[in-house]
């Protein structure tokens, strides 16, 4: 997990707020099936990781709006909100600025449409909220099983490559 979060911290550090967001938003998911003895992903433990770790200290999400938004952006690349009847039309992420936004539930809608408008969030912030969830985690559950065991599946990069078959290279696996 270190070099993953190490990896988003550098992609914010060099304005690739993009692919942070990308790596950050499946965070809890990895968690989640990480302290699961059976070592699966679920939405109802991305949900209750979520509400553990990360709407404690960053409530501008609701962790069934962020597993929605996950999903719909992870698999469709997508930010609309999941529900018509919703109370914003999309999740619009904001980078930094000079005029950092505020929360704002817009009430105009997108691209001259009618209806809800955009729930915009600070993207830095929200990514910082991901990774000091996973922090607090792991300080949490280190030395304890199914955590110790599941840790050990999870994909990292390895410096000494694939032991006994190729060396030199680092390997990511």
């Amino acid at each position: 997990m270190e070099d993953i979060i190490r990896q988003i911290q550098q992609g914010v550090q060099a304005n690739l707020y993009l692919l942070a967001l990308y790596a950050a938003l499946p965070l809890p998911d990895i968690c989640g099936a990480v302290e699961s003895p059976d070592g699966v992903a679920t939405g109802q433990k991305y949900r209750n990781w979520y509400n553990k770790y990360v709407f404690p200290r960053y409530n501008f999400l609701t962790a069934e709006e962020c597993y929605d938004f996950r999903c719909k952006l992870l698999h469709q690349g997508q930010t609309r909100a999941k529900n018509a009847n919703s109370y914003y039309s999309h999740v619009a992420f904001a980078e930094p600025g000079l005029n950092r936004p505020k929360l704002n539930f817009g009430t105009s809608g997108i691209h001259g449409q009618s209806g809800p408008g955009p729930k915009s969030i600070e993207v830095v912030d929200f990514i910082n909220a991901l990774i000091y969830g996973v922090i607090s985690w792991q300080f949490e559950k280190r030395g304890t099983e199914p955590f110790e065991k599941n840790m050990k599946l999870c994909l990292r990069r390895r410096e000494e490559g694939i032991a006994g078959l190729l060396t030199g290279v680092p390997y990511i696996y």
